[in-house]
């Protein structure tokens, strides 16, 4: 039976979240002085845009995410977690508040920081419990000038420009990334004669191996790993938000060689899925279904599949990073993992591409947490 479900926000991570800001929050003062304890775990929250479950963990076996099963191993996979909205910006804000979009009033791409300043998120919540904070990345929905500093030690910055954008969460609207050769890439653009622009839809190719610490997922993670090396006499909340795989699907070409093209499968898909919605979203779900028709008709639906195929298994390699340099830090037995997916890109399945579809599974979110000696250290 094909069904939409209402975009309900799953407890099992808002209060998850919710929880630790609680006991966080518990630690401060009247005199608004934190309780500094040495015992407490540091976190590490490292979150990828519009990941669908096409992931190791949950049994998706054409992806090759090697650190993401790494850390499954160590810890606890949440596989039925859901977002509250299909939306980035929603998700985000509810799992860095621990609200639903009902009280941030975030249903958009609208700062609910700037709505709503009373809100305490994430970073503002450990940095009250004694934390030092680190941000990278995508870990908010926020268009440049929208950044909110507030709880942050230290927010990484990679250029000049991108500080004068306000902090701009898409990379590729700026102007310092590799980009493939040709520029667009992607055959919607090459063969139907479309310009060329900036974080184009439904582009994707490959970046020279030489430029994969150019990238801007990259860079935010080789900053983190740096982060990782230093000495911290407080513990310390890092969070790390790749761009990785959102559109454009740009990854090394290694990530590429990964996927042989003509083995690649693609998700099943009915002629007639969209017929019994509603009159308004079969309408709406109908026009976007014309992308997909655009790709069969190119020819190019498993070069798309590989393509994002490519960008996930890229976000694991910068997860691997993360995790290695952890490994080989003496903060290895003392700290948390966070790992979840914002909202899925409903690739291809019933012919609709990217995110910001209503369906029933295109708001499951993969969550996960490890390793589950830190892990089991904080429930104590």
């Amino acid at each position: 039976m094909k069904y939409i479900l209402k975009m309900l926000l799953c407890p099992c991570i808002i209060l998850m979240f919710g929880s630790a800001m609680n006991v966080l929050q518990a630690k401060v003062n009247d005199d608004g002085k934190s309780n500094k304890s040495t015992n407490q775990p540091n976190v590490i929250f490292f979150s990828t845009d519009d990941l669908n479950d096409w992931v190791g963990p949950l049994g998706y076996n054409q992806a090759k995410t090697p650190n993401l099963d790494r850390l499954a191993k160590q810890g606890v996979v949440f596989s039925y977690a859901h977002a509250p909205c299909v939306f980035c910006a929603p998700s985000r804000a509810a799992i860095t508040t621990g609200m639903n979009a009902s009280t941030t009033g975030c249903y958009g791409e609208d700062p609910f920081q700037y709505d709503h300043p009373d809100l305490t998120t994430m970073q503002m919540a450990f940095k009250q419990g004694g934390y030092t904070t680190y941000g990278a990345g995508k870990i908010y929905h926020h268009r440049g000038g929208f950044v909110d500093l507030r709880g942050w030690d230290k927010y990484f910055s990679r250029s000049q420009e991108m500080r004068d954008m306000g902090w701009e969460m898409n990379g590729y609207h700026m102007n310092d990334v590799p980009l493939p050769n040709p520029y667009p890439y992607s055959p919607y653009y090459t063969k139907t004669g479309r310009e060329g622009g900036s974080a184009l839809h439904l582009e994707w190719g490959p970046i020279a191996n030489e430029q994969e610490d150019d990238m801007v997922d990259a860079m935010r993670t080789n900053w983190a790993c740096d982060i990782l090396q230093q000495k911290h006499n407080k513990p310390f909340f890092l969070a790390l938000g790749m761009y990785s795989p959102h559109y454009p699907n740009y990854a090394p070409q290694k990530y590429f060689d990964m996927y042989d093209l003509d083995a690649i499968r693609l998700p099943p898909f009915k002629e007639d899925d969209l017929d019994d919605l509603p009159d308004g979203i079969r309408k709406r779900m109908t026009n976007r279904s014309k992308q997909h028709q655009e790709l069969e008709e190119l020819g190019v639906l498993k070069e798309a599949v590989r393509a994002y195929l490519a960008s996930v298994s890229f976000a694991d390699a910068m997860l691997g990073r993360v995790m290695d340099a952890l490994d080989a830090s003496k903060y290895k037995n003392n700290t948390i993992i966070v790992f979840f997916g914002a909202t899925r890109a409903f690739t291809m399945a019933k012919k609709c591409t990217g995110a910001n579809i209503p369906f029933g599974s295109a708001h499951r979110m993969f969550h996960l947490s490890g390793p589950a000696k830190a892990f089991l250290k904080i429930k104590k």
